[in-house]
């Protein structure tokens, strides 16, 4: 790569604090056509096999006493009959969509290797996988995967390796959340935190902040810097606060007054456009980002990135609603009913 383009890769300006922009135009999913009720979990992942059926991350599962958490599971399920079946002889921690039905499952301290709902086996740490990466970020069908290991205090390194020969190269750098030590409360918007996603055609996807941007990566190894994303620049004031509070409290329980407890001086001066999200890559070769609420947009958002870097549309959910994944032709979304229940729908896709 060379060094100019590195450079501007990793420098990026500030964006205006205030102001105000025009957004990608709002749009919404096309109904649901198939769904699955009464989950007894708050499902973090989905990935779609090749016969239509679904495995989708189920990290705990509600307990015996009220308030109380289990270790989940993997579960398969087939939308259009409503069956869920788990996946026997490991819990999970995190699942990786290889090709050919196959998946890696993070299971305790190792992973676990898949094809369907069929487990083949453990990757021990020797695996060049295992031993290059921090966290894994995909494959594609060319026999390389994509991970992140850190670098500095605040920075992760982005490199391809080699599942065969293990042989890594340094794709790109990104911004990572500053730790803080034990005891000491961590400020609103740790750090300035960046995203990858790749595809297995071996497109990789760079989402910024500082500016807000998408940057792209073709399998040939050229690189497309995206412009930066119209956002309006809103003050953190005393409705934004409340806003935050408000879906801190959804999130993690408790009341509002509990996060707005926070020092005067944790608060930043302005709401970050991206935060507290992962990206998803679609089937039509773009990128979903997820929006930061606010106190106008309290349900999640997304926008649609195309590889030029261009917001084309924002989808707009409604409450308790959170895009879990994609499949060839279908988007994959999770409701929360309850705090025990949580109900998946299917979406035709774009």
């Amino acid at each position: 790569m060379k060094r100019s383009v590195l450079l501007s890769m990793i420098g990026c300006a500030v964006f205006a604090r205030f102001g105000t922009a025009q957004e990608a135009p709002p749009s919404k999913l096309q109904p649901a056509d198939a769904v699955l009720r009464a989950l007894p979990s708050s499902g973090t992942s989905v990935r779609e096999l090749s016969d239509g059926r679904v495995i989708f991350v189920m990290p705990f599962v509600a307990g015996p006493k009220p308030g109380s958490l289990l270790r989940g599971f993997i579960a398969v399920a087939d939308m259009k009959r409503g069956k869920v079946d788990s996946i026997p002889g490991f819990p999970e921690d995190n699942l990786i969509a290889f090709a050919a039905d196959t998946s890696l499952v993070r299971s305790g301290g190792g992973w676990v290797f898949a094809k369907g709902t069929n487990v083949l086996g453990m990757l021990d740490a020797t695996n060049p996988v295992v031993a290059a990466a921090t966290v894994l970020i995909g494959p594609d069908s060319s026999g390389f995967v994509v991970a992140t290991r850190h670098y500095g205090a605040d920075s992760s390194d982005v490199v391809r390796v080699n599942r065969a020969t293990a042989e890594t190269e340094l794709l790109v750098r990104i911004k990572r959340n500053r730790g803080v030590p034990a005891g000491v409360p961590a400020p609103m918007y740790n750090g300035v935190k960046e995203y990858a996603v790749y595809t297995l055609s071996g497109w990789l996807g760079i989402q910024r902040t500082a500016p807000y941007r998408v940057d792209w990566r073709s399998p040939e190894g050229k690189w497309t810097l995206g412009k930066p994303i119209p956002v309006p620049a809103l003050r953190f004031d005393a409705r934004e606060k409340l806003a935050y509070a408000t879906e801190q409290a959804r999130l993690q329980g408790g009341t509002p007054d509990r996060y707005l407890g926070k020092a005067t001086e944790q608060w930043p001066d302005a709401v970050q456009p991206s935060y507290g999200g992962s990206p998803l890559a679609t089937p039509d070769g773009k990128m979903i980002v997820y929006r930061t609420p606010t106190a106008d947009y309290p349900n999640a958002r997304y926008d649609v990135v195309n590889r030029e870097g261009v917001a084309e549309r924002q989808i707009m959910m409604g409450p308790n609603e959170t895009i879990v994944g994609l499949g060839a032709k279908s988007v994959y979304v999770r409701i929360g009913v309850r705090m025990s229940e949580v109900q998946l729908e299917r979406h035709p896709w774009p």
